[in-house]
């Protein structure tokens, strides 16, 4: 027998097939705990390029303990050629050839590998398309390093066949529904080991709703759903929004209590046109006949069970179901919340049952940050979420930072007398210590808030405080009350549309707030405030956005002199304009900021990510802060043009940003470097 006998060309199927069943069994052994085998024989690997021993064993994985808990022979030498020779193909090795051998000592099985170059995937080209759909394309070749570089992609003709034809059907999908492609032979260079690749696409036309019919069965409450329909008519006809139509359809009909619900879409694609039939099988009617909530001890469940029984008798809803169940869950107080439902359908009606396990419901917190104008925060809190085991929130919170001290006892109720509402009375007090003046403030507040939709809060709520002020940069002259006991109310909106509250893309986001107030101290000083915000989130491509916001504020009172200084509006610095340090733009005194009664402030950000989580801003701001509300709004705004970089991170980017003045006033400073912590807007 030679020394290294070829093994690779005379294996019959039955062979392969037994070193697939070994290789298979060779991986089981590696998700076993139940035993465990010391090795018995090494395998060694002699001739690679490119990737080293190390590199392939641990490719391997546990795959080989089947040959390696054994005394070495010719069919685990087979078998140790057969998985190495894959490893290397999907590793993108030309012409794989292994000989074996096995030494004398019996200790080990080598394997020499000789073969064609590793081929690796470098350039690859999009010919035909926009270039926005050519990057997305692109993609499909290619991978990335968690950094975000480029990682290494093995040239495998089967694996390079299947990403092109995911690529055309990508295509379709954005709809170009006649769309077709071919790769082109791929571009070899043997010297840099490396592969260009080219599709040549040929789009054709981008298809258009040109109608929409409706058949099946319409239930009589969505008579109009027709007609409604019709706002698709001229859109582009990709899948998203086919899924859209169909999808929607479907979750507005099981709203009306039509659970089984089955909606389907046929498309027929010609010519620049797309004609769809919707077609709808609402089946039965069902109503929630009975809801029982239950907990595993003895919390008491009794205000959520009143929300869900005001829907027994009504249609049946999946969505005010997952909705209660979503409340249970945010509360903190339970581990899992498990749903079992049982439908009855000659009677049309469907019995759920929600059960719930505690958890750890008390514990304390921590955490810590930093920010230009705040300096080190840190904070902590102690909680119990399932006070008196009535599903009260008992929170205590203290926070430190450079501008004061901040001290709070609030208590929520999730379901405040068996309604969709969460009630929070709190007591608070704090210290603000800030460049013009500084301020105790003690008091009590209590809020409602409602949910109606996933992207909608309404939030009505109450304060009364005691505060009192002292100058510190500012003459006393220019404090207004300094003594006083503040009462308001107020009503918020707010809407957030964004893909994300932390680190949002896309999107549009919008704020109103109404209150009133009165600062009484030797005399009554009511007062209106209004307070509005619109932002917008639009990406342009993979890699780029742009940002868009505008936010404006009033207080009129009934004695302009007398106002508090600490209710006025002060702006400039990280979230408005960023060539002022935070709070300093405006009306002043000797170069001290006094506030002022009305604010108007807008900003556009373009935003283009560099690698990894770090990305790059350019940013322009506009804004002015006026002495009176009745010089609302002021066209004479302070400009700034600055840069920033962010890295993003799960609790929100990490933003370094400088902002330049474009038309700085004698007194104002030409730019300001910001540290923070959140997004902009």
């Amino acid at each position: 027998m030679p020394p290294f006998p070829k093994t690779a060309t005379s294996s019959s199927f039955s062979q392969k097939l037994l070193r697939i069943i070994l290789a298979t069994l060779g991986s089981l052994t590696c998700f076993s705990h139940s035993f465990e085998t010391s090795s018995v024989t090494d395998i060694r690997i002699e001739g690679l390029t490119g990737l080293s021993e190390k590199d392939v064993l641990s490719r391997l994985g546990g795959r080989l303990d089947f040959i390696t808990s054994r005394p070495p022979s010719r069919s685990r030498a087979d078998d140790a050629d057969f998985l190495v020779s894959r490893v290397l193909e999907k590793e993108g090795y030309s012409d794989v050839n292994i000989s074996w051998k096995i030494p004398a000592d019996r200790k080990s099985i080598i394997l020499r590998v000789t073969s064609g170059p590793r081929l690796i995937i470098d350039d690859v080209n999009i010919e035909g398309t926009s270039q926005e759909d050519a990057e997305v394309m692109k993609q499909y070749f290619k991978g990335k390093t968690l950094l975000g570089g480029k990682a290494e992609i093995p040239y495998l003709v089967d694996k390079t066949d299947e990403a092109a034809n995911s690529a055309i059907t990508y295509l379709k999908s954005q709809g170009y529904w006649s769309a077709k492609g071919k790769l082109a032979p791929p571009a070899i260079d043997l010297t840099k080991r490396e592969v260009d690749l080219t599709i040549k696409t040929q789009p054709g036309p981008i298809h258009k709703i040109t109608s929409l019919e409706v058949s099946g069965t319409l239930p009589p409450e969505l008579s109009e759903l027709p007609n409604r329909l019709q706002r698709y008519l001229n859109r582009t006809a990709s899948s998203q929004t086919l899924i859209e139509i169909r999808d929607g359809t479907n979750v507005e009909i099981r709203d009306l209590g039509y659970q089984f619900s089955r909606s389907s879409l046929e498309a027929k694609h010609k010519n620049g046109e797309s004609r769809l039939t919707l077609t709808l099988e609402p089946g039965q009617r069902f109503h929630l006949r009975k809801a029982q909530l239950s907990a595993e001890n003895k919390t008491d469940l009794s205000r959520a069970q009143k929300l869900i029984n005001r829907a027994t008798g009504q249609p049946y809803e999946e969505e005010k179901i997952k909705k209660l169940r979503s409340s249970l869950l945010a509360t903190g107080a339970f581990d899992t919340v498990e749903e079992n439902r049982e439908i009855d359908n000659n009677a049309k009606a469907i019995d759920v049952t929600l059960h719930a396990t505690e958890g750890k419901d008390r514990g304390i917190t921590s955490y810590a940050g930093a920010g230009t104008f705040e300096g080190v925060i840190v904070g902590a809190s102690y909680y119990d979420r399932n006070l008196f085991d009535a599903l009260y929130n008992f929170n205590i919170a203290a926070e430190f930072s450079l501008v004061g001290l901040l001290g709070e006892i609030s208590v929520t109720d999730p379901f405040f007398l068996g309604y969709d509402l969460q009630a929070r009375p709190r007591a608070f007090a704090l210290t603000r210590t800030f460049d013009e003046y500084n301020k105790f403030e003690a008091g009590f507040g209590f809020s409602l808030t409602y949910k109606p939709t996933p992207r909608q809060i309404w939030k009505a709520d109450a304060l009364l405080s005691f505060a009192t002020v002292q100058p510190e940069d500012l003459p006393a002259s220019a404090l207004g009350e300094t003594n006083y006991l503040l009462t308001t109310a107020g009503l918020s909106w707010t809407f957030d549309g964004r893909d994300s509250p932390v680190n949002p893309t896309k999107g549009i986001f919008a704020r109103l707030r109404a209150e009133v107030g009165n600062a009484a101290s030797d005399s009554q000083n009511p007062f209106l405030r209004l307070d509005a915000q619109i932002a917008y989130h639009v990406p342009l491509d993979e890699k780029n956005s742009l940002g868009f916001n505008l936010r404006t504020g009033i207080i009129a009172p009934a004695n302009t002199q007398d106002l508090p200084v600490d209710l006025r509006f002060f702006i400039g610095g990280r979230d408005s304009v960023r060539s002022f340090p935070f709070r300093e733009l405006g009306p002043n005194i000797n170069g001290v900021a006094t506030g002022g009664q009305s604010f108007w402030y807008a900003n556009i950000e373009y935003v283009r990510k560099l690698v990894g989580p770090v990305s790059g801003v350019v940013f322009l701001d506009a804004g002015s802060l006026d002495e009176s509300a009745a010089a609302w709004p002021s066209f004479d705004p302070k400009l700034a043009l600055g840069l920033g970089v962010r890295i993003e991170l799960p609790i929100g980017p990490i933003r370094f940003e400088y902002g330049h003045a474009l038309n700085p006033a004698p007194e104002d400073p030409f730019g300001a470097f910001h540290f923070s912590i959140g997004v902009a807007f």
